[in-house]
């Protein structure tokens, strides 16, 4: 989270150094040598963060023209993060027993609206689908758009593949339910970021036709880890698939998205920060290898200087990337 913060808040980063240092003025702290050495990093720091809000505007900037979406001034005067006026947010739908969704639309609605299901991030065991994606979600939204933003099964109590009884009762209960709610069921597709994007891709590599098109946001796409992209997280073998890869390889590669490409997938959009110290970008370039090489249609997004989750925080990159992502709906989902 601290890298979070440095990379996509730095204006706040930069106010809580200011205060930081003011502290560090008080009487007693700068007399010791801890205190001053505290209040030359605090210095120190305070004149390198011009460069981190000069790389988040350029940032923002590389990935495409509608600049005006990406301002930091915008970000910091929107914070604490709110929901747009033009925005109807209905909490907490119940789709099967025990799950529920938000679902996000626009208060003036001309007809039936495309649907984008959104899988949230937090290691298949925890994270909260109310602080990721915000800025993309209300920029949909805006745009005419419903966004069902899910809670699915999560580990330790789910066990891979439990987790994807989410997004495919979420699919079910459009089926029976889209018209009630304004959304048409016959143009959908799914997006998630880290875990999430795991999940989605899954789902939207299962055959199942009603998934248009996908969206992976810094996802896990190799739980064999072949190529040692990232560490050997314990979450997964403990938590999450209950086995070892080196016990049940066979399960892992059915867990692996690299291994499930085929040429019938739906397009893909998988955006990756290229700062990302969590899954390292060539995560994602792994996999949309296996995509191309299967046939399948897919684009790549490298934020410059983009950390994981970066899209938690309301900053330039996530706003700057929500006109890019609704291009791609646009192409692939809306496209006669």
């Amino acid at each position: 989270m601290p890298a979070v913060l440095v990379a996509e808040a730095p204006i706040m980063f930069l106010l809580i150094r200011i205060v930081v240092a003011g502290f560090a003025w008080l009487p007693g702290v700068a007399e010791n040598p801890v205190g001053r050495a505290g209040l030359w990093l605090v210095g120190l720091s305070l004149l390198l963060q011009p460069v981190l809000i000069s790389r988040a505007g350029r940032s923002a900037a590389r990935l495409g023209p509608r600049r005006a979406e990406a301002t930091w001034w915008e970000a910091l005067t929107s914070w604490p993060y709110r929901l747009p006026p033009d925005v109807e947010l209905l909490r907490d739908i119940e789709y099967v027993p025990g799950l529920a969704f938000d679902l996000y639309r626009p208060n003036v609605r001309g007809g039936r609206l495309p649907c984008l299901v959104y899988l949230h991030g937090g290691s298949w065991g925890g994270g909260d689908p109310r602080r990721q994606f915000r800025p993309i979600v209300h920029y949909l939204a805006r745009n005419g758009w419903a966004v069902a933003s899910i809670r699915y099964p999560l580990s330790p109590q789910a066990t891979f593949p439990d987790h994807l009884l989410g997004p495919v009762g979420m699919l079910d209960w459009l089926d029976e339910n889209a018209i009630d709610f304004e959304i048409d069921p016959d143009r959908v597709a799914i997006a998630g970021g880290s875990s999430g994007a795991h999940l989605a891709s899954l789902s939207a590599l299962s055959g199942d036709k009603r998934i248009k098109a996908a969206i992976g946001l810094y996802g896990v796409y190799d739980f064999m880890n072949r190529h040692a992209h990232r560490a050997d997280w314990p979450v997964i073998p403990q938590r999450v698939m209950k086995t070892t890869s080196a016990t049940d390889p066979d399960r892992y590669r059915l867990a692996s998205p690299v291994d499930q490409a085929h040429p019938d997938a739906p397009p893909f959009l998988l955006i990756h920060g290229d700062y990302d110290s969590l899954v390292p970008i060539a995560e994602t370039h792994f996999f949309a290898g296996s995509l191309s090489a299967a046939g399948s249609p897919i684009e790549v997004i490298a934020v410059r200087w983009g950390q994981h989750a970066f899209d938690v925080l309301a900053g330039a990159r996530s706003r700057a990337l929500a006109p890019v992502i609704e291009d791609f709906l646009t192409r692939q989902v809306l496209a006669p």
